[in-house]
């Protein structure tokens, strides 16, 4: 089974007409939102196929695994990073429930789901043999890692938390048969958002999509797509961490 995590996101939108372009029929799961009174419906009937999501809540992220996995073994999962949209300020000026949301919707709610994919996902019979992944774990970023800018405190503290819990998973390397990769857009300032037109995100979208289905030494890892606005884009694929970066682009020559 092909979940996608984040599909209330335009990049998430895409990944999934990109996934079911090439013959896949992913789960579409969609971020509660966070003044909604309605509980997520994990494990109900409606969850092959799309499924909301309460990012605040353990419970309720184990329930969503656990009910995608009964139904049939999670052999890719695509995280896409969720949207924020914070007023700037000082950390003195923030309020303390806004910190604590914020917290909870963008740092705490990716350790519960990656403890619960990393748990429960793929078929755990083909987790010990050799050369296999019993499940491709991807987790997309939608703003730019790049260095340069002054974030304010809260956006900076969560900007970093998802590249920095990636890049320790993938270096630990420390959970057989699965293939962990991170991708990320480059070309704007520290925590914008690159991918400003919808063709933008389409080449982010199938660049995701096409190094998911490339050969297995191609794939693990952290790999960068780079916008322009006076250029098409170019994708830079990174070699996992303590190896040497393959030297290929997009496109050739």
């Amino acid at each position: 089974m092909a979940v996608v995590v984040g599909a209330d996101s335009e990049v998430g939108a895409a990944i999934i007409g990109r996934l079911r372009a090439s013959g896949r029929d992913p789960v579409a799961v969609t971020r509660q939102p966070a003044d909604s009174a309605q509980a997520a419906s994990a494990g109900s009937a409606n969850a092959v196929g799309a499924l909301t999501w309460d990012p605040r809540s353990p419970l309720a992220t184990r329930s969503m695994v656990l009910s995608l996995s009964v139904a049939a073994p999670i052999d890719l999962c695509v995280v896409v990073e969720g949207t924020l949209a914070l007023e700037a300020q000082p950390l003195h000026d923030l309020h303390l429930f806004e910190v604590d949301r914020v917290v909870d919707e963008h740092v705490k709610s990716y350790l519960f789901l990656l403890r619960e994919l990393l748990r429960h996902g793929g078929d755990t019979r083909d987790r010990q043999a050799p050369d296999s992944a019993a499940m491709q774990l991807a987790l997309v970023r939608t703003r730019s890692p790049g260095a340069g800018d002054q974030l304010p405190p809260l956006q900076a503290c969560v900007t970093g938390a998802f590249t920095a819990l990636a890049d320790t998973l993938i270096a630990a390397d420390t959970h057989p048969g699965t293939e962990l990769m991170l991708f990320e857009p480059t070309g704007g300032a520290a925590g914008d958002e690159p991918l400003r037109t919808t063709a933008e995100r389409k080449a982010y979208a199938d660049f995701v999509v096409d190094t998911l289905e490339a050969a297995p030494g191609e794939r693990r890892g952290r790999h960068r797509f780079r916008t322009g606005r006076r250029r098409l884009p170019r994708f830079y694929p990174l070699a996992p961490l303590g190896r040497t970066a393959p030297d290929r682009h997009w496109p050739p020559g």
